[in-house]
């Protein structure tokens, strides 16, 4: 070994050995410092009899010390003598170590240590080799223990690891630890595998290849069973009896879909086996394996071998925080983030496991020997159920026997059921199982023992995450239930004598900790012994806990099983026992195993599928006839497991005869309405009969649900305790730099949740409950979704698009279109129609969510920022600011004139009351008019565009970086002089000047702020503060519908415009060889080239010239929500000619088509033209001219939809890529309006060719803009400036040039003109005829329940009878209405309808109950039974005066449920439901006294079915 001094710096470095985690200061040391020659190891006696394990230096580079000893020693008498030293010292720099251990004299696992004693440890060399010389005195005894012993290994314990697997090669994990992005950041990079990881601990893992054997598998999609691997394992136990052996099975699959490995019997614990078709394996078999799968395997393989070595679960010791093999990753990440798991873990055990491994009782580690935890506490002991914990009062927990008194043999069932009892929802792990390791139960026996149930066999199954919601609640169940056997685990039969027993259970997962009420159950002795005896053994408790088996081993127990079914004394029980033990498989399978030299072939066969089905038949029955409600859900569970049984012999419609005999039987014994509808989507996905929507619509669904969901209601205590800091009360600004930072921590969260799970209904999940818990702002988690959805893969995995607002065929044309007559003057209203589309409002605030500023994932767990941000958010609202004023110039309104900081704005912006009236923009106010910036704004603003000037002067930026800042860069200086030449060496676009400007205006970077400000959302954000509240500058998605939107953003364009006016672009430098003139490019309404457009002569070249169509353009209707009027245009196409100059045939022409229009009065105004596609076009080798057609449907700037693409030519000479599919300008709107005067409005056409090889656009993204929005994963696919080349002035040789100039002087430059012309004008349609009259609402649902937003209906799932209040006071009738209709509500787009019958309307008289004088019975096409459609429905015209100050009852009865509305906070009662229809309550008028009995079921402030009465007089048509 070293120098003395080496290992005592060894011992002064350790650090406490503690159950979570390596001690920081451990942590700390350089992997190289470890003993050239150690010492630590294992150390033998010659006689063999004294075994020594020495932990006092570093063997390896990752290798903990532990300064410890331990040992076993054989007596004479054959006593065996176990000690272990925890805290050993070395003396003064030498090689001799101290301490006091404790000592036990036995074999018994159970055993406490009898006795401490002093241990003197001297090690010495002797002829190269270490050895010890161990004295061990223990206090009472005369004479010391004194041996000596030699190292022979560097190892403290050795195991045979044997392998065998299913598939077609055998595959070990093997993890490289950079392979994954999610890691600790101080994380060597290694290779890992079984033998490195328990090496490093000290434990060798011995694995012979030769040795595995492939089990021969006839069908492999045919799932295992409990009992074949049971089976299987005995083989392998028999075949090698050596005690440190261990066994792996990798196989294919489990019958549970949901397992992804088991740990076989807890008395017996040596072997494991994992699933390798589990979803979190997948990848790892491939070529080059995935590594997300591989660091599953090898972490679940080591967990399962752990435990192998009988260690528990870090958190059974009540430490969920350990950062151990022993911890699942999901119970860390419960109570700290998603993913922090993986982003902490150093693929290592904690320091008390280590010191269990390597210096714990040799049975105590010795794999089979003892009891799970032997050497390491866990807390087994049932708390107490009284706490004031909330998180313990949020829960109930109850546990419930399906019966009060068994029979001994009679298998104990009880039901465990959580459920919420606060007034939020609860999102947990709803596993109530044993495997999950979220429920405990014990059991006191007659004898006062306390027993825990334990399964003998452990599975690993991943969490399942639900909502629970409050009581009553209609948007999902508030409770969970399952039902638990109670047979036999690790203490054996826990109900074999006959007596009182007590059951308790507990409940932990993440933050949520409860205890049920213990319950008392009886068993009743049965007096024949002889039965008894055969029936409690452990062969029989095996039997019935592995679900049955046909091997010769339980002959005894099925005959026992039979034959106690076959009496009338014991059946029905009997029957129970007899269906839990008939496990069924398709197919026998053989295994072959090979070990010690021998070779041993068994073939395993399982219950047919015939015998299953005759063993359950007498089970059903007896459920059928005699089941009591506790019973459903094991009345369920056999039902649906005999269908699964029948639909794979062919015969569905017997499985179909008995679940809807079990239905009924369920819906007579009053289970919940939802269990119901569970169990029949259960019985429709085991059919095979698809739901009518695909499971991507299902998701679709979802999420517009999520990020349309909205409340007013929390509390004081949630709003304080909102963790974004924003408080549930504001609304969340797109442009207010503490949100965004709030909004990007949760951005980052909710991915890290999809990198850890993969799984997109859990993301979902996971996103909802942040906001209905009121954990989180609801706008904060609504964007953050939105950001997830866009850029995340596993969202486009699922094909989910960014949500939209669907149509508006029920939109009122009077208040939301505008009237404009031929010669009616034009205002700034006028512009309505384009600032409110809704596809533009979407480019704008969906272009927000792409380009939102922080980081994004260009692969799954890999991110970074989206390239030139700075740059396109500049080019992108510039090309915006142009296509507004072409639109207004053609109404003759003025461009936008820049907002000045110190003028009184006059005009406001008030989108109108169906607009605010909507239940998503309720919180939004309109901006009043004539509203002047605050002094001290309009300095701080004219203080940071100052400095903005004076730098563009300066030709460089200097500023301090913010210390509260994002991203925070460690220059002082950038030079605003950056090379912008593509051609020019190392040219970086991201660096360029143009992109830092744009950083500094969006403050992207979020580093610029104490010197030139935030200047572009800071005004946003003073615009949309009002004293009433939020305006719709706050948000991306409403700013656009602002007219000061446009004068604000022609401000920061003006600063932009400033600077790139300093710059200059030079089109002589680089110009292909190629010609395009002004008669070379037309555009035109027909997809076909005109007659002769490609004629060609050599000598003249092309031989006629062509002129441009007319553009058409349209305003339509509205299509959808809060529009006005809907622009279009009809399809057109650019037909283009190019030629080659002379001499430049024979290579490859690439070239970069770049087209632009512009208005013709204002060609050489770079700021007004209008980008409208660039591609990519190749001139071939051996071409001098070619002709190309272009549809507008294949634009670059538009959002492109896949579907359009198969005629795209750039198809063939471009790298296809992922793109922002939602990204881009709406095509609608790809045209300015133009004029109908004139016969249109003139446009200049531009088309443009650049030098492909420079652009590297060679590219061509799938779907979305590649010019708005670039491609995901990679750099804007364009190097040149975005906008060229209209971005700075222009010089042609070295001189500055109009843009009309330099059309006629550059051969690659070809301008033409032609005409937009609008044909059509919508016009409001003639006043209605007076004498007609029509109906008004003279009740609402909304008005009752205090909403200012249109209501908002949700599915419900109660049936029953209602009685609904029409509040008086919120009638608004007069003497003229008499008739009213009632219009129904429907459940909405893929709810189905519902069936109403038996309606009345009717005065409201004393508390609950009708005046009897006048009853009317309410109709629809004369019927008292009728159907509600989803779109909803009218009654017939009823003749009847509602009187306002008079309260009304509508009473009905619902045979299928229907939908709901619930005020913005909790109100009075309107609605009353007696659930049993049918019954003597149902009929009965007095409702006071059914409340006063209890049978009225529900009282709610939430309304149902019914929308709005309508009202009007005698001439109703």
């Amino acid at each position: 070994m070293g120098s003395s001094s080496s290992v005592e710096k060894k011992v002064e470095t350790t650090g406490k050995e503690e159950r979570g985690g390596v001690p920081k200061r451990a942590r700390k040391r350089k992997v190289e410092e470890y003993a050239s020659d150690p010492l630590s190891g294992s150390y033998k006696s010659d006689d063999g009899k004294v075994e020594l394990r020495l932990d006092v230096d570093k063997v390896a580079p990752y290798w903990p010390v532990l300064n410890a000893a331990s040992g076993d020693i054989r007596r004479d008498n054959g006593d065996l003598v176990s000690f272990q030293c925890r805290s050993l010292r070395s003396e003064s720099n030498t090689t001799t170590f101290k301490g006091t251990a404790k000592m036990w004299r036995d074999e018994d696992v159970k055993s406490r240590a009898v006795r401490s004693a002093k241990v003197t440890i001297e090690a010495k060399q002797l002829q190269g080799k270490w050895t010890a010389h161990v004295t061990i005195q223990q206090k009472g005894y005369p004479e010391d223990m004194v041996f000596d012993c030699k190292r022979y290994s560097k190892y403290f314990r050795s195991v045979n690891l044997d392998v065998d697997y299913c598939t077609d090669t055998l595959q070990l994990p093997k993890f490289d630890t950079h392979s994954h992005p999610t890691r600790p950041f101080d994380l060597p990079q290694r290779i890992l595998d079984l033998v490195t990881i328990f090496g490093d601990i000290g434990i060798e893992m011995v694995h012979n290849t030769e040795n595995s054997s492939k089990v021969e598998d006839p069908d492999p999609s045919n799932p295992w069973s409990l009992s074949e691997l049971k089976d299987v394992m005995k083989i392998h136990q028999n075949v090698n009896q050596n005690q440190w052996n261990l066994w792996v099975l990798l196989a294919n699959k489990y019958r549970d879909p949901r397992s992804a490995g088991l740990m076989f019997d807890k008395k017996n614990r040596k072997g494991c086996v994992l699933f390798l078709d589990h979803p979190w394996f997948r990848g790892i078999l491939d070529e080059t394996p995935n590594p997300k799968a591989m660091r599953k395997f090898l972490h679940t393989l080591v967990h399962e071998i752990g435990h192998s070595f009988n260690l528990p679960h870090t958190f059974e010791s009540g430490n969920q925080s350990s950062l151990s093999f022993m911890n699942y990753d999901w119970k860390y990440n419960e109570i700290h983030e998603p993913n922090a798991y993986f982003r902490n873990f150093h693929y290592t055990f904690d320091n008390a496991e280590v010191m269990c491994l390597r210096h714990g009782r040799s049975c105590w580690v010795e794999p089979g020997a003892s009891r799970w935890g032997a050497g390491l506490p866990i807390i087994s002991a049932p708390p107490d159920a009284d706490s004031d914990d909330p998180h313990f009062t949020k829960l109930k927990l109850d546990v419930k026997p399906t019966k009060s008194s068994y029979s001994q043999m009679e298998p104990v069932f009880v039901e465990l059921r959580i459920k919420n009892t606060h007034k939020r929802p609860i999102y947990l792990d709803t596993r109530l199982d044993l495997e999950s390791h979220n429920t405990k139960i014990f059991v006191t026996t007659p004898d006062g023992r306390v027993l825990e149930v334990e399964p003998t066999t452990n599975h690993i199954i991943p969490p399942f995450i639900q909502g629970l919601y409050p009581e009553g609640s209609e948007e999902g169940p508030d409770r969970v239930s399952d039902v638990i056997p109670l047979v036999y685990g690790e203490d054996g039969f826990y109900f074999c004598s006959p007596g009182k027993y007590h059951i308790k259970a507990v409940y932990r997962s993440g933050e949520y900790y409860v205890t049920s009420e213990e319950i008392e159950l009886s068993v009743e002795k049965v007096e024949n012994t002889e039965i008894l005896k055969v029936f409690f053994t452990d062969v029989m408790g095996e039997y019935i806990e592995m679900g049955g088996s046909e091997d010769s081993t339980y002959d005894a127990c099925r005959e026992l099983l039979n034959k106690l079914a076959g009496s009338d004394e014991y059946s029905p029980w009997a029957d129970m026992l007899t269906s839990m033990t008939c496990q069924y498989k398709k197919k026998p399978r053989s295994v072959m195993r090979t070990g010690d030299n021998k070779r041993v072939k068994v073939s395993i066969q399982e219950s047919s599928l015939e015998t299953t089905l005759s063993r359950t038949q007498k089970l059903v029955d007896n459920l059928h006839a005699n089941g009591t409600p506790r019973q459903s859900i094991l009345y369920k569970k056999s039902v649906m497991q005999r269908a699964e049984i029948f639909i794979a012999l062919g015969q569905a419609e017997k499985a179909e005869v008995e679940v809807k005999m079990m239905l009924n039987d369920l819906k007579e014994r009053k289970v919940k309405f939802f269990v119901i509808q569970w169990i029949e989507d259960e019985w429709m996905k085991l059919k095979g009969e698809s739901s009518p929507k695909t499971q991507q619509e299902i998701i679709q669904e979802r999420v517009n649900e999520i990020v349309t969901w909205y409340t007013e209601d929390f509390d004081k205590e949630e709003e304080i305790n909102e963790e974004s800091g924003l408080g549930h009360s504001t609304i969340f600004s797109h442009f207010n730099r503490r949100h965004t930072s709030s909004r990007d921590d949760l951005v980052y969260k909710i991915m890290a949740k999809a990198d850890d799970e993969d799984d997109i209904v859990s993301v979902l999940e996971y996103a909802d409950s942040l906001q209905k818990t009121r954990q989180y702002n609801l706008s904060v988690v609504q964007d953050a979704l939105l950001i997830f959805i866009v850029h995340h893969p596993l969202a486009k995995e699922a094909g989910i698009h960014f949500p939209e607002f669907p149509g508006a065929p029920e939109m009122d044309l009077s208040t939301s279109a505008i009237s404009l007559t031929p010669d009616g003057p034009a205002d700034e209203s006028t512009m309505n129609y384009f600032r409110n589309d809704w596809d533009f409002c979407f480019h704008h605030s969906h272009w927000h969510r792409v380009y939102f500023g922080g980081k994004i994932p260009t692969s799954k767990e890999t991110y970074t920022y989206l390239d030139r941000q700075g740059e396109l958010f500049g080019y992108m609202h510039k090309q915006m600011l142009a296509r507004y004023n072409a639109e207004r110039e053609s109404w003759g309104l003025e461009k936008a004139v820049a907002y000045d900081f110190s003028e009184v704005e006059p005009l406001g912006c008030d989108l109108g009351k169906q607009f605010h009236d909507h239940s998503e923009n309720g919180r939004f106010h309109p901006r009043p008019a004539r509203v002047q910036w605050r002094s001290a704004d309009f300095t701080r603003f004219q203080k940071f565009e100052n400095n903005i000037y004076e730098a563009i002067r300066n030709g460089e930026l200097t500023f301090t970086p913010d210390e509260n800042g994002l991203g925070q860069l460690k220059i002082e200086k950038i030079p605003l002089d950056l090379e912008e030449d593509v051609a020019a060496e190392g040219y970086e676009p991201r660096s360029g000047s143009m992109n830092w400007m744009g950083n500094i205006l969006e403050a992207t970077t979020q580093t610029f702020n104490k010197t030139y400000g935030n200047m572009h959302n800071e005004g946003h954000g003073i615009f949309g503060s009002t004293r009433s509240g939020s305006s719709y500058m706050h948000t991306t998605s409403h700013a656009v519908r602002d007219n000061i939107f446009y004068r604000w953003h022609t401000r920061i364009d003006d600063i932009l415009h400033a600077f790139s006016g300093t710059r200059k672009t030079e089109l002589n430098k680089d110009p292909p060889p190629v010609i395009i003139s002004e008669w070379d490019i037309i555009i035109s309404t027909s997809e076909d080239q005109p007659q002769g457009f490609d004629k060609w002569n050599k000598t003249t070249g092309w031989e006629q010239n062509f002129d441009s169509d007319t553009m058409q353009t349209t305003l339509g209707e509205p299509k959808k929500k809060f529009e006005f009027l809907k622009m279009s245009h009809k399809p057109f196409s650019y037909h283009i000619r190019l030629r080659r100059i002379d001499g430049s045939v024979n290579t490859p022409l690439p070239l970069t088509l770049r087209i632009f229009i512009c208005p013709a009065k204002h060609v050489n105004d770079r700021r007004r033209w209008i980008e409208m596609d660039k591609f990519r076009f190749i001139l071939g080798k051996d071409q001098d001219h070619a002709t190309l057609t272009r549809q507008d449907r294949h634009s670059s700037v538009i959002r492109r939809n896949p579907n359009d693409s198969a005629d795209d030519f750039e198809i063939a000479i471009t790298k296809k890529v992922s793109g922002f599919c939602e990204c881009g300008w709406p095509y609608n709107m790809m045209l300015p309006r133009g004029q109908n005067e004139n016969g249109g409005e003139d446009y200049a056409l531009m088309v443009f060719a650049t030098d492909n090889k420079l652009d590297t656009l060679d590219v061509r993204s799938e779907c979305g803009s590649l010019s708005y929005c670039g491609a995901k994963g990679m750099k804007y696919p364009d190097r040149r400036t975005m906008g060229y080349p209209f971005t700075t002035p222009i010089t042609i040789g070295g001189k500055i040039v109009s843009i009309n100039q330099a059309a006629q002087m550059l051969s690659n430059m070809g301008m033409t003109n032609f005409k937009i012309q609008n044909n059509v004008r919508i016009e409001l349609d003639s006043p209605p005829d007076e004498s007609v009259v029509r109906p008004t609402t003279v009740w609402q649902a909304r008005t009752q329940l205090h909403l200012t937003t249109e209501a908002e209906y949700k599915p419900s799932s109660w049936t029953g009878r209602f009685r609904i209040l029409i509040r008086g006071e919120m009638i608004e009738s007069d003497d003229d209405i008499k008739h009213i209709r009632i219009r129904f509500q429907g459940r909405v787009k893929g709810n189905g309808d519902y069936k109403v019958r038996d309606m009345t309307l009717s005065e409201r008289g004393d508390s609950l109950n009708l005046r009897n004088e006048n009853i009317l019975e309410v109709t629809v096409d004369g019927q008292t039974s009728f159907a509600i459609p989803e779109s909803g429905r009218y009654s017939d015209i009823l003749s009847f005066e509602l009187e306002p100050e008079v309260d009304y009852f509508l009473t009905f009865l619902l045979d299928s449920p229907s939908c709901y509305v619930s005020p913005a906070t909790s109100g009075e009662a309107v609605t009353w439901r007696i659930k049993d229809a049918d019954g003597d309550a149902a009929v009965s008028q007095d409702w006071n006294a059914l409340k006063e009995q209890g049978k009225i079921s529900h009282t709610r402030s939430s309304l149902y079915a019914i929308q709005r009465i309508l009202g009007a007089g005698e001439n109703w048509q």
